[in-house]
C-alpha cells in the first residue's frame, strides 16, 4: 500500500481529530489501569503525545505544503443558503454550550459519576453501587471529559467533543457519501441537511453520547474507503481506530463496524507488509474499543454486556417484536416536529395504539416499548425529525419518478457497503429493547441516508428550485428547537414566562413551561441549596439514591469531595464506617426502597436530620423532600 498520499488540509484536520480522541481515550484507560489517573499522569501522557504529534506534524509538512488559497476557496462557499443556514445552526449550538452547563440526564446519572469515582481513587475500580450502569457502561465519552476535570475542575468543556464532532459532520458525510457512489452535487447539498436531524442537532451542544459514535462511523467509512482507493496505509489505520472508537462510546452502535469491515477488505492484504505497525494499531484499537469494558463485565457479572439476566429489559425477548416495535418508535421519532403544539393529541393516539391488539402483541416481548412526542425536540428523546424525514421521502419519490437507469451501475463493493449498513441497522432493530430507540438509532441515520440518496435521479432533484427552498427550510426548521431548548435556552425564558404567568394567572401551559425551564436551569446542580448546609469539613459524603437519581451533581464543585453510596439500610453497612463525622444526602422516595422514612433511618444509623428541602429533580416526579442526615462522630459521640 502507498504510505504517502497527498493530504489536503481537511484530511489533516480529520486525521488529527481521530488521532487525538483515540490518544485521550487510550491515555485514560492506561492511567486508570496503572493507578495514575491524576494531573501528573495526564501531564506526562500529554507531553509524550505532544512530542509524537509534533514529529508527525513535521513529517506531514515535509510531504506537502498547505496553500492558503485552498482556505479562501472554501470560505466563499459559506455565503450560499445551505452552508449559511448550517453556520447559523452551529453558532447557536456553540452559544448554548457556552452559556449553559451540561445537564444531560443520563450523563449526570451514571457517565459523569463513573469517571468521577475513578478520578477520586486515581484508578479504575468496580464501583460499590446499586446502579449497575456506573460500572457496565463504556466510558468512551467520559475519557474525553476526564482531563478537564483533572486539570480545570470544571464541566464547562464537557460538550466540546460533541461540538467538534458536529462541526466535522458535514465534511465527513460528504466524503463518505461520494466514495459510496453518491453524486457530488447530491452529497454537497445533503452534507448541510443531515446535521439538521433532530437527535444530532439537539445533542451537539450537550454531553449526550449518540452523536459522537455516528461521526466516528462516518470517519471509519471515509478513511477506509480512501485507503481502499489510494492504498494509504495510514488512512487504513485511522479507519480502524475510528471503528474501534464507535464501540468505545456506544455499544449499541457496534454493528456499524460491519460496513467499515466490508469497505476495507482489500486493505487487509497489506497487513503482512506492515505487521509491526498493524500489531501496534491492533493493540490501541482493542484498548479504545468496548473490549476492556466487555472483559471487565464478563469477570464481574458473568456477561460481556454486564446484564446477564436482562434486568434492564433493554433486549427484547423476541427479535420479531424488536424489529416491529423499534420500527414504530423510529417512525414516530421521524414524524415528530421540532416544535409540537399537538402533544396531547399525539399522546392519546399513541396510548390508544399501545392498548390495541398490535400494541399488546409488541409489549408482550418488548416490555419497554413506548411511543411519545414532546412539546420540543430534545436531546433525550429526539429521532430523525419531521423535516429531514419529509425531505428524504419527497426526494426519493421525485428521483424515482424522474430517474433514469445509470449508464454504469454502482460497483459491487459499493452495493455491499450499503447492504452492510442495512444489515447493521437490522441487527440494531432486532436487539435493542429501549423506549429511546429513535435517539439510540442516531449513529445509523447518516449511513442510511447515504444508501437511500445514492440512487439515480437525485442529482436532478437537487437542481429544482422548489427542492432547494425546502432544503433550506428543513435546516431552518430545527433552529426553534435549539433556541427554545430547556437544556440550553437562548432566550430569557424564566423572566418572560414569569411575566406571562402574572398576566395570565392559572394558565396550565405557562405554568408547565415555567416548571420545565426552572428544573432544567438547576439540573446540573439541583441539590445546591442542600449541599450548602453540609459540614464544611465533610470531604466524604454519603448518598442513598433511587434509580436514576442524578449523582453527578453531588460531585460539584469538582475535586472538593468524594461521594460514597450507602448500599443497605443496615447500620453495619461498610460505607458508614467511612462516613462517621460526615453526612448522607438522600430523599424520602429513595428511602422507600428500604421501607424506612428519613426519620427512622436516621435513628437506625445513630444520626440525625440536620437539613431538609423540597426540590424538584425531574418534572415528572415533582417536588420531593431531600434531607441531610449527619452521623455520630465516634470521637465525640455527638452528631457532627
Amino acid at each position: 500500500m502507498n504510505s504517502h498520499p497527498s493530504p489536503t488540509p481537511a484530511w489533516l484536520i480529520l486525521r488529527l481529530w481521530v488521532v487525538s480522541t483515540a490518544f485521550v481515550t487510550l491515555c485514560g484507560w492506561t492511567l486508570a489501569a496503572t493507578g495514575h489517573l491524576d494531573a501528573r499522569g495526564y501531564a506526562t501522557g500529554f507531553f509524550c503525545g505532544g512530542v509524537l504529534l509534533l514529529l508527525w506534524g513535521r513529517q506531514m509538512a515535509r510531504r506537502r505544503a498547505i496553500k492558503p488559497r485552498r482556505f479562501t476557496l472554501v470560505a466563499r462557499r459559506w455565503w450560499r443558503p445551505l452552508p449559511l443556514a448550517f453556520a447559523l445552526l452551529f453558532f447557536l449550538i456553540c452559544a448554548g454550550a457556552t452559556l449553559h452547563p451540561p445537564n444531560n440526564y443520563d450523563a449526570l446519572t451514571y457517565r459523569v459519576p463513573q469517571i468521577m469515582h475513578w478520578i477520586a481513587e486515581g484508578r479504575w475500580h468496580w464501583i460499590p453501587t446499586n446502579s449497575d450502569l456506573l460500572n457496565i457502561s463504556p466510558p468512551g465519552y467520559g475519557w474525553l471529559m476526564a482531563p478537564t476535570v483533572v486539570f480545570f475542575k470544571t464541566d464547562r468543556f464537557f460538550a466540546l467533543p460533541n461540538v467538534i464532532a458536529f462541526a466535522l459532520l458535514p465534511g465527513l458525510f460528504f466524503s463518505a457519501a461520494r466514495q459510496c457512489g453518491m453524486h457530488g452535487r447530491v452529497a454537497w447539498m445533503w452534507m448541510w441537511i443531515v446535521p439538521a436531524t433532530s437527535c444530532l442537532a439537539t445533542q451537539a451542544g450537550s454531553i449526550g453520547n449518540d452523536l459522537l459514535p455516528g461521526v466516528y462511523a462516518l470517519a471509519a467509512l471515509a478513511f477506509g474507503l480512501r485507503a481502499r482507493r489510494s492504498g494509504s496505509w495510514p488512512d487504513f489505520c485511522l479507519s480502524a481506530l475510528a471503528a474501534a472508537l464507535i464501540t468505545g462510546v456506544k455499544i449499541t452502535a457496534a454493528p456499524l463496524a460491519l460496513p467499515w469491515l466490508i469497505a476495507t477488505l482489500p486493505c487487509w492484504r497489506a497487513v503482512r507488509y506492515h505487521w509491526l505497525g498493524a500489531a501496534a494499531v491492533a493493540v490501541v484499537a482493542v484498548a479504545i474499543s468496548y473490549v476492556p469494558t466487555a472483559a471487565i463485565n464478563s469477570r464481574q457479572t458473568g456477561s460481556w454486556n454486564g446484564d446477564p439476566g436482562n434486568q434492564f429489559k433493554v433486549q427484547p425477548d423476541s427479535p420479531v417484536q424488536g424489529i416491529v416495535g423499534n420500527s414504530f418508535m423510529i417512525l414516530a421519532g421521524a414524524l415528530e416536529p421540532s416544535v409540537c403544539p399537538v402533544t396531547n393529541i399525539a399522546k392519546a393516539r399513541f396510548q390508544a395504539f399501545q392498548s390495541s391488539g398490535a400494541g399488546r402483541w409488541i409489549t408482550a416481548k418488548f416490555p419497554r416499548f413506548a411511543l411519545s412526542w414532546g412539546e420540543l425536540a430534545t436531546e433525550e428523546s429526539s429521532g430523525l425529525g419531521l423535516g429531514v424525514f419529509l425531505l428524504t421521502v419527497i426526494s426519493v419519490v421525485a428521483a424515482s419518478w424522474h430517474g433514469r437507469p445509470c449508464a454504469s451501475p454502482a460497483p459491487v463493493w459499493q452495493r455491499w457497503v450499503r447492504g452492510a449498513v442495512l444489515l447493521a441497522f437490522g441487527a440494531f432493530l432486532a436487539k435493542m429493547g429501549s423506549e429511546a430507540a429513535a435517539r439510540l438509532a442516531a449513529p445509523y441515520y447518516p449511513p442510511l441516508l447515504i444508501g437511500v440518496l445514492s440512487a439515480s435521479g437525485h442529482e436532478w432533484v437537487t437542481r429544482q428550485t422548489w427542492w432547494r427552498v425546502m432544503a433550506v427550510a428543513v435546516v431552518v426548521s430545527i433552529l426553534p428547537a435549539v433556541v427554545l431548548s430547556p437544556s440550553r435556552p437562548l432566550w430569557p425564558a424564566q423572566p418572560v414566562l414569569a411575566a406571562l404567568a402574572q398576566s395570565r394567572p392559572g394558565n396550565a401551559a405557562i405554568q408547565r413551561a415555567q416548571t420545565v425551564y426552572s428544573v432544567y436551569a438547576r439540573r446540573d446542580d439541583f441539590l445546591a441549596p442542600l449541599k450548602a448546609q453540609l459540614p464544611a469539613e465533610a470531604q466524604l459524603v454519603g448518598f442513598i439514591p433511587n434509580l436514576n437519581d442524578l449523582e453527578g451533581t453531588l460531585w460539584k464543585p469538582y475535586g472538593s469531595r468524594k461521594i460514597v453510596e450507602v448500599l443497605t439500610a443496615s447500620p453495619a453497612d461498610p460505607a458508614l464506617a467511612f462516613l462517621r463525622g460526615s453526612a448522607i444526602i438522600t430523599s424520602r422516595r429513595a428511602l422507600d426502597r428500604f421501607h424506612l422514612t428519613p426519620e427512622a433511618y436516621a435513628v437506625t444509623i445513630h444520626g440525625k436530620i440536620t437539613a431538609s428541602a423540597m426540590i424538584t429533580q425531574k418534572v415528572a416526579l415533582g417536588l420531593e423532600e431531600w434531607v441531610i442526615i449527619s452521623i455520630d462522630d465516634p470521637a465525640t459521640g455527638q452528631p457532627d
